[in-house]
């Protein structure tokens, strides 16, 4: 079953958080794959829905779901889990590659990671104060696709969310394998 871990520099009971929701995510989702990415910093809710930017232009926000573009050198690491077991394979194809031009504009979810659930969690919580998940679970038609950011005040409790309210939030959490 999937485990994140907390590393340097991670404060173990966000990425407590992380695997409570990744629980979750099976249990009320049984995707037939979760991909969990892990981003070196924060990062923030522009990252919902982001295809890129227009080159010498602005940022763009498709109707159509693509991979968030961050740059290959932000990614600490990939890892995939396929059901039934949701054991840790080889990581296959990196879902974040370095691209150019509109290019980023057409790398959609559905064709870079088929079926897949995805997920990327900020690392440096311990450091920052401060963590964020974000996630693209498919469905039958489309995408749930939410983001959840994290502080640390006396406990680890979601501040703001977007396409997820805190309550459906807290649920995913509360419902593990």
């Amino acid at each position: 079953m999937i485990q994140p871990i907390a590393e340097e520099g991670d404060a173990s009971a966000f990425v407590s958080k992380v695997d409570a929701v990744l629980r979750g995510i099976v249990k009320m989702h049984a995707p037939p794959e979760i991909i969990l990415v892990k981003i070196n910093n924060w990062f923030g809710p522009k990252w919902l829905r982001f295809s890129g930017k227009i080159p010498g232009a602005f940022g763009v926000w498709q109707r159509r779901l693509t991979i968030p573009p961050f740059v290959p050198n932000r990614v600490v690491w990939q890892r995939r889990f396929p059901e039934p077991s949701y054991q840790e394979v080889s990581s296959g194809d990196q879902i974040h590659v370095r691209t150019s031009g509109f290019w980023p504009l057409h790398r959609s979810a559905d064709l870079v990671a088929p079926g897949a659930a995805l997920v990327w969690f900020s690392g440096a919580s311990e450091a920052n104060g401060r963590g964020a998940i974000m996630g693209y679970i498919p469905g039958p038609d489309t995408y749930w696709v939410w983001y959840a950011a994290f502080s640390h005040n006396d406990t680890w409790r979601p501040n703001y969310v977007r396409g997820i309210s805190t309550s459906e939030f807290e649920a995913l959490m509360a419902s593990k394998v």
